[in-house]
């Protein structure tokens, strides 16, 4: 960024009131709608589930990516304010990302001054942003490309019209760079990939009845349709790519929404089919929140929001703490007053209703990685019946898929009456049985999740039985197995296997067997007939017990590789080796991220070839950022984390694993390389927790040195402009006495928002625009300043800064 500090020049981007033209009311569209007479009647009403809850069906999405093709080149701004230049700054955006493109706000200091701004590699639509609070101010300008072509140009008068329609004080003046070879919005299909899983990931972990495939994607460049100009009047795009909208979910991306900047999509309710034409029924959005760097800041889940919004959902907030409407329809999403836009699980706006405020809900605001996003389970109700009422043609029964004990009674029936490849349902209850696996192949048995859905072996065999003349499932997930006794092996579950299986979201507690009391995996391949390759995926081994060896888990005869991830072994026993796993025999390893393993006796581990990586291990062992330190369950039957665990934000969301390649057998090297790769959308806090169960905190001081931050820093606050909430996120290298000041303008003490001691960490505090004496304060331009340590006395670890924020009206 280059400064031409002849001509002081300031460069924000904001989008020209006069620009912004009005839609007809018939397709005037926001995300979400809160009008009673906006919603018809039909709609205004809870739940009625007239397909089977526990049936799963299958929603194909086609991608419109419209993009455009922009000219690469420096570009510079002149800019030049009145005489009444008190608190106006601007700022410039990239509409894309919505990312500043300047260092912070840059700020007028004197009448009529005039500034110069050249900022280097743009390419693409962009919007400058002036804030200008006097009713008089006003800012003239222009701004050109590398050849001095004008891009953009305004004058004093233009300014006051547009400022006259403002209600934020600030106008909004768009531009781009003029056309060229640079794309811009067009995603790529892969990225377009991650998100539909990120999707499915989300529904799945609530029990969804629905799974997302994506039909098509279709790239299209045009750069008047990639700012959304024909969205308002003759909806071209609409008409020409909209591709079966009723039998295939349309997703059309954009780079922006030229009418309004703030807008991040709009999925249309399925009501709306009733008195308008079909083509309108899709998600139109920005294209950033497909993109993996929107999963890396916390906000992909707008896609997910959109989507919701297309099934028939409304924001949990829509009605407020209105009891009657339980605020959006939705029983099993505790109502809330106002949209939340920052992860504070604390937050409570309507007590009189039980439950926090969803924070973590796709269909409230709230942005960034602290916060675990999904759905529930009503809120499938809801769509489900939504799709029913307006647009059935939507979905299709995945003919795949048996529900017990919709379909049949018991699991083993619907297991002996599965074809290849079938999907067995299990709905919440509680079910006792010795399952004796069939020869099928490819079966995976999904429970509705370990809380609600239990196998329980009454003490009388195995639970789950994979002889070696049976097929082994390809996946086991969603249960508790519990109460499985033999005095051969595997209590829980005993699987004789070569190939892949996955075994996920399981708890495993209170099974005996002479080895392996939890699980044991059998390997009966070898050199020329191949490894048993095991996944084990955010499971729990508690209480299991081995007469022999393996309390909890045990590689059994030879050549089982095990992966095992976020998965907790607390509280097991052998009389033999590893209370917890067990791997000793020829060509069997496992590696271990991201788990805890405590409290096994006699041993947690046992095997020549067990690597751990960020991992908490009672007593230490030999691996990569290993820690010793106890992980403070909520009890000796809850292993989920308290608060102040050491566990929390302590794994780590990018593992590489590097282990002896003559370990595995030559083609079967299935565990090496990125084992994790995991974006924030998987995630809360700053980091992934250790264990099963990630938590709903965030590291709340650094109980682990090794993770303390490296440096001290302030972060731009965000959201910034804001109204009337935004957070404040800062870290300290050291703990010391910290003072957190918000000033106004003129130097004014306005509120101390943090004056106490604090050990080192990543921390974060909120504004919610009042003074100390609790009231609101005016909008404009804000300081807020940091001040820790003492520079006279420990200059190394003392630090000050301070940063500009903007209260908007």
């Amino acid at each position: 960024m280059k400064v031409n500090f002849n001509v002081i020049f300031f460069m924000i981007i904001f989008m020209s009131m006069t620009t912004a033209q009005t839609l007809d009311e018939e397709h005037r569209l926001v995300c979400g709608n809160f009008d009673f007479g906006v919603i018809p009647k039909a709609a205004r009403q809870f739940a009625i589930e007239e397909r089977g809850r526990d049936e799963q069906y299958g929603i194909n999405l086609a991608f419109q990516i419209i993009y455009g093709r922009y000219a690469y080149t420096d570009i510079t701004l002149y800019l030049t304010i009145n005489e009444h230049f008190e608190g106006a700054s601007f700022l410039v955006f990239d509409t894309f990302t919505k990312h500043y493109i300047m260092d912070d706000w840059m700020q007028f200091t004197e009448p009529n001054q005039s500034i110069g701004l050249t900022i280097a590699d743009r390419a693409g639509p962009h919007y400058l942003r002036i804030y200008a609070p006097h009713d008089s101010a006003a800012v003239s300008g222009y701004i050109v490309d590398e050849n001095n072509n004008v891009l953009s140009s305004w004058g004093e008068t233009d300014f006051l019209t547009w400022q006259s329609g403002s209600s934020s004080s600030s106008v909004y003046i768009q531009f781009d760079t003029g056309p060229g070879d640079t794309d811009v919005g067009n995603t790529p299909d892969e990225e377009i990939m991650r998100a539909v899983e990120r999707l499915n990931y989300r529904h799945q972990n609530s029990n969804s009845p629905f799974h997302f495939e994506i039909d098509t994607i279709h790239h299209v460049h045009n750069n008047s349709w990639a700012m959304g100009e024909d969205l308002y009047d003759t909806w071209e795009s609409v008409y020409e790519l909209s591709y079966n909208p009723t039998e295939i979910l349309n997703i059309f991306t954009v780079i922006g929404f030229h009418y309004n900047l703030g807008l991040g999509g709009v999925g249309v309710n399925p009501w709306y089919l009733e008195s308008w034409d079909s083509v309108f029924y899709r998600v139109s959005m920005k294209g950033i929140y497909l993109t993996d760097l929107s999963a890396e800041e916390g906000r992909d889940h707008v896609f997910d929001h959109e989507v919701g919004h297309s099934l028939g959902l409304l924001h949990t907030f829509n009605y407020g703490c209105d009891l009657g409407t339980h605020g959006d329809y939705v029983l099993d999403t505790p109502t809330h007053a106002y949209a939340n836009y920052v992860c504070d699980y604390s937050v409570d706006s309507c007590p009189d209703d039980p439950g926090n405020d969803p924070v973590d809900n796709c269909m409230n605001y709230v942005y960034g990685s602290e916060c675990q996003m999904g759905f529930t389970v009503g809120q499938h109700g809801r769509s489900l019946w939504a799709i029913e009422q307006w647009v059935p043609t939507l979905i299709d029964l995945i003919d795949d898929v048996t529900s017990v004990p919709e379909d049949y009674t018991t699991i083993q029936e619907a297991l002996d009456s599965a074809e290849t490849g079938y999907t067995i349902h299990v709905s919440p209850g509680t079910y006792v049985e010795n399952i004796i696996w069939p020869n099928t192949g490819g079966l995976r048995l999904i429970g509705s999740g370990p809380d609600s859905t239990i196998i329980d072996g009454n003490q009388t065999n195995r639970v789950i039985e994979v002889d070696d003349d049976a097929s082994p499932p390809s996946e086991i997930s969603g249960f508790t197995i519990t109460n499985g006794n033999t005095t051969g092996r595997g209590g829980g579950i005993e699987i004789e296997m070569t190939g892949d299986i996955l075994l996920s979201n399981l708890v495993i507690s209170n099974n005996q067997a002479s080895s392996g009391g939890g699980i044991v995996v059998e390997g009966i391949g070898g050199a020329w007939m191949g490894e048993a390759h095991v996944t084990v995926e955010n499971v729990v081994f508690s209480g299991n017990h081995a007469t022999g060896n393996g309390g909890g888990f045990s590689a059994h005869e030879d050549f089982v590789s095990t992966l095992f991830k976020s998965v907790t072994f607390a509280n097991n026993t052998a009389d033999g080796s590893g209370g917890g796993m067990n791997f000793y025999s020829m060509g069997n390893y496992a590696v271990i991220l991201n788990s805890i393993i405590w409290n096994n006796t006699p041993d947690n581990l046992y095997g020549p070839h067990l690597f751990p990586y960020f991992s908490n291990i009672e007593n230490g062992y030999d691996g990569v950022e290993i820690m010793n330190s106890d992980p403070l369950f909520v009890s000796d039957e809850d292993l989920r984390l308290q608060a102040e665990s050491p566990c929390i934000d302590a794994g780590s969301a990018y593992i590489n694993v590097d282990i002896d390649p003559t370990l595995m057998i030559p083609g079967e090297m299935w565990m090496e390389g990125v084992m994790v790769d995991l974006t924030p959308a998987f995630y809360g806090g700053n980091a992934p927790d250790m264990g099963a169960y990630e938590s709903p905190y965030t590291a709340p001081l650094s109980l682990n040195e090794e993770i303390s931050p490296l440096e001290y820093r302030l972060y731009p606050p965000y959201p910034n402009p804001f109204n009337p909430f935004t957070t404040l996120r800062y870290d300290l290298q050291k703990g010391g006495h910290v003072h957190i000041t918000i000033y106004d303008i003129l130097g004014r003490r306005v509120k101390t928002l943090i004056n106490s001691r604090q050990t080192a960490g990543y921390k974060s505090v909120q504004w919610n625009a009042r003074n100390d004496a609790g009231t609101a304060v005016s909008p404009g331009v804000y300081l807020y300043t940091i001040e820790t340590g003492d520079p006279s006395t420990s200059p190394a670890h003392s630090f000050r800064q301070t940063r500009k924020m903007v209260l908007m009206k």
